[in-house]
């Protein structure tokens, strides 16, 4: 699939996500059955209270608040309800699942009689139905007045029993199709997309992408833990420990996003020191949630501040890492806000959500995760795409910068050939015998002497000129230095006079000064496989130059049999 079609699929996908999450988040409350007052009113008992004498009897004052210490039993009543069971098809209440050491329900009907609901609470849960506690209400034509809560140990500055919900059986298993089918497509997504960049690292191996990949897998953690699939990974699991596994799975979330910034961004876009304390931070918060999921209950206020700090000095160090990097000018971060603004302004507000300073809650909140989540893994597939693009046209760019300072490097400035370092490189090591053509132009210092210097080199410029156009293919010309070119070839595709047809095309080329100019040439033939034979390569053909200076000149001699 070529670049345009992979963008259009992507959006394709974007667009079919946007449009479950919004039905699923906009219409989940369509079949919620009867809609009750969010907090109930909350209040504690003396030890030993009896709960049916207190949903018959409800004692003031009604705690609006929620405040629920660590120890002390309390109470959540719901009343003014007119819930009725149809035959066949009872009543579930369910509310939002809290750490605590119990939980029980009760339940009372218009003519007064209190029935407790039949299931315990690590029983009330419903995997993939998110978050939640079903209690089954006991059937009764009288129809539901009022709803107790009882709980001991709770651990949640939030408030107990929160989103509650009276509904039948049947609209709870219609909502909770609902969420298995978006969850499906969320959790397939984001499976396919970990397996393309876990493929794409294997190709180019480019750190960024198995930290992404990295990153990748907290974010399917996280999923398989709030979604409720946890339940069937590993039986037996209390709801206190998978809120635990959730909060492990959101620390190491947040902190690996800055793992993946730091090595997708330029190296020196964010200042060493900011990246140390962000990464501390993250840190603290994953041990804390580690250490929490271990069973220290005992400290669990002081283990959420440490979470929930951690959480939000790591995203307001992400916020700086990203600006630092835009002052910067860093190309890579502006693709990292693209894909992870909304992730990280989700992050901040459910953090805010945890710690009491937003008391919005529905089921969006459930669903929200996986489009957050989903929704970013494609924003970040485009911003990897870019990423690379641009990280190979810098590679291209630095590849030809290094072509051209080698090429320079090689090349001599004045002619265009070889010079005699890259002459030597080419030469030793050719295997088969070579011949070898040293020529030297007659009488050059007088060339220079007469007319200047400038003459001169436009003298050499024609002689290179010449010698490459009569040489044949595959030939070696170079100026080894001053006014002494040479040309290397394989003996077997030499032809048997170019010497000498080399030296009759120079003295009757027309030169750039009025005057004549020959040249005398030095040939040898033999092998240059090391430097050693080189050497003695060389050495012929210059003894043969020599000779051809000395029979006087603007001839060609061989080396002596």
């Amino acid at each position: 699939m070529n670049a345009g079609g992979g963008l259009m699929l992507r959006l394709v996908l974007f667009g079919v996500f946007a449009m479950l999450f919004a039905s699923i988040g906009g219409g989940a409350y369509a079949q919620d059955g009867t809609r009750i007052d969010a907090h109930g009113c909350a209040f504690y008992a003396p030890l030993g209270a009896d709960p049916r004498t207190i949903i018959a009897t409800p004692p003031p004052p009604c705690n609006k608040a929620v405040e629920q210490p660590q120890g002390r039993i309390s109470y959540v009543l719901f009343t003014n309800l007119s819930g009725r069971a149809r035959a066949g098809d009872p009543l579930e209440f369910s509310f939002r699942e809290a750490r605590a050491d119990f939980q029980h329900v009760y339940f009372r009907y218009a003519d007064g009689l209190i029935a407790a609901a039949p299931t315990q609470r690590d029983d009330a849960v419903r995997p993939l139905s998110p978050n939640d506690l079903y209690f089954p209400v006991p059937y009764r034509t009288e129809p539901l007045v009022a709803v107790l809560v009882q709980a001991k140990g709770y651990e949640n500055g939030v408030g107990l029993a929160t989103r509650p919900r009276l509904a039948t059986r049947s609209q709870n298993l219609v909502r909770s199709a609902e969420y298995y089918l978006v969850y499906g497509l969320f959790g397939g997504a984001m499976i396919a997309i970990l397996a393309y960049n876990l493929m794409l690292w294997r190709a180019l191996r480019y750190r960024f992408i198995m930290t992404y990949c990295l990153l990748g897998s907290t974010m399917l953690f996280f999923g398989i833990s709030w979604s409720g699939l946890i339940f069937y990974l590993i039986p037996g699991l209390s709801i206190n420990g998978q809120i635990a596994f959730n909060f492990l799975a959101y620390s190491l979330i947040v902190a690996t996003v800055p793992v993946f910034l730091f090595s997708f961004v330029e190296a020196k876009a964010i200042p060493a020191r900011l990246k140390t304390v962000t990464l501390i931070a993250g840190q603290i918060a994953v041990v804390a949630s580690l250490v929490r999921l271990a069973g220290f209950d005992a400290i669990w206020r002081l283990l959420d501040a440490l979470t929930y700090g951690g959480i939000m000095v790591t995203l307001a160090c992400i916020a700086t890492s990203i600006g630092f990097a835009l002052a910067r000018h860093s190309l890579a971060v502006r693709y990292f806000i693209i894909a992870w603004t909304i992730p990280l302004a989700f992050a901040a507000y459910r953090t805010m959500w945890g710690v009491g300073l937003v008391a919005r809650d529905g089921p969006i909140m459930d669903v929200s995760p996986f489009g957050v989540m989903a929704l970013e893994m494609l924003l970040s597939a485009l911003g990897i795409g870019a990423r690379i693009r641009a990280l190979r046209d810098e590679r291209d760019d630095a590849q030809a910068m290094r072509a051209m300072l080698q090429h320079l490097a090689d090349t001599d400035s004045l002619t265009g050939l070889s010079n005699r370092r890259a002459f030597l490189d080419q030469a030793q090591g050719r295997p088969g015998h070579q011949r070898l053509i040293l020529i030297d132009i007659d009488r050059f210092k007088t060339v220079n002497d007469r007319f200047g210097h400038e003459a001169g080199d436009w003298v050499l410029v024609e002689m290179a000129r010449l010698l490459r156009a009569n040489s044949p293919p595959g030939a070696v010309v170079g100026r080894l230095g001053g006014e002494e070119f040479a040309i290397l070839l394989p003996a077997e595709d030499a032809p048997e006079r170019l010497g000498e047809t080399l030296l009759l095309t120079i003295a009757y080329a027309p030169m750039p000064v009025r005057t004549k100019i020959t040249a005398s040439a030095g040939e040898a033939t033999g092998p240059c496989t090391s430097e050693a034979e080189w050497r003695l390569l060389y050495n012929k053909a210059d003894a043969a130059l020599y000779a051809a200076k000395a029979d006087g000149r603007n001839c060609l001699r061989r080396e002596a049999a």
